[in-house]
Parts: C-alpha cells; sequence; structure tokens
C-alpha cells in the first residue's frame, strides 16, 4: 500500500513540475524560447536528425563515464546528462510556445499539460510521442541556445521561372 502512495505521489509531483519548468524556462529565457519555436516550426526534421546525432554521440561517453568506479568521472557523467536535459528542456519550451493557444501564462500552462498528456497517453504516448518530443526538443533547444537559425528560402515568382527558362533555351 506504501508503494501504490508513493508512486501516487511522485506522478502527481511530476505532473506539476513538468509544466512548472517549462514555464520557468519560457520566462526566464524567452528569447532562446522563441529560437527553438521558430526552428520546431519551420525546421522539424532538422530538429529531429540533430536530436538523434546529439543523443547518439553524448549516450556513449556519459555511459563510459557513469560505468567508471571513480567519483569524479561519475559527476562527469550525471553532468551530462543535466546538460542534455537542460537543452531538451529549451526546446520543449519553444514546442509548448509553439501550441499554446496564447501568449499568456495560462495558455503556456494549457499547452505544458497538452503535451504532458500526450506523453502519459498509453502505448502511442509512451514509445512514440516521448522520444520523438525529446530527440526534436534536443535538436530544436540545441540550435536555439547557438543562435542558429533556418535560413530564408527563396520562393520563385513566375517572373524569376520564366527568366530560368527563357537562359535554359
Amino acid at each position: 500500500m506504501a508503494d501504490m502512495i508513493g508512486l501516487t505521489i511522485l506522478l502527481t509531483l511530476f505532473a506539476t513540475a513538468f509544466p512548472a519548468y517549462l514555464t520557468v524556462i519560457w520566462r526566464v529565457w524567452p528569447a532562446a524560447a522563441q529560437r527553438a519555436r521558430m526552428r520546431v516550426s519551420l525546421t522539424p526534421g532538422r530538429c529531429l536528425a540533430l536530436g538523434a546525432a546529439l543523443l547518439t554521440l553524448a549516450a556513449l561517453p556519459i555511459g563510459v563515464l557513469l560505468a567508471l568506479p571513480n567519483g569524479v568521472a561519475q559527476f562527469l557523467g550525471y553532468t551530462g546528462i543535466v546538460l542534455v536535459l537542460a537543452f531538451a528542456g529549451l526546446g520543449a519550451a519553444g514546442f509548448v510556445v509553439r501550441i499554446s493557444p496564447s501568449e499568456t501564462v495560462r495558455g503556456f500552462l494549457v499547452g505544458a499539460a497538452l503535451t504532458e498528456l500526450a506523453m502519459a497517453f498509453p502505448v502511442i504516448g509512451w514509445f512514440l510521442v516521448t522520444p520523438l518530443l525529446l530527440l526534436a526538443s534536443l535538436g530544436a533547444g540545441t540550435f536555439a541556445a547557438l543562435g542558429w537559425m533556418p535560413r530564408e528560402r527563396i520562393v520563385p515568382t513566375a517572373t524569376s521561372t520564366s527568366i530560368l527558362a527563357t537562359e535554359a533555351q
């Protein structure tokens, strides 16, 4: 019985802490959250690819550091985990800004709660939404922290395509 109560308390704390954590990130670093929102909106595939690459590159050294019996090495391993989760948190805040119904704190909390409920949905949320959101958030957070914004795309107009067609002939 005590295990069930402890698990219920833990899940309740996580359910309230996750939206609060994302709200703090959004309010403390609003420009970075907006950059992450732009990356998630404009280049979701690149965010997903960068997140997968970073997680793959970070997993091996972190795993090795955590396996070593040295306390300093384990501290560095846990520091690596915190760093990866910090970048993912920044990207998740940008994702929540993207899906928020309004620019208010209340709207942001609604978006964070919706994101959390989507991740908690049985099977689909656990094995599809959560990993994809984690990878895309890690990529978007890294892009935002580095200040790398997507390039503007040049959209061809009818005049430029007709000029290109004339030059090709």
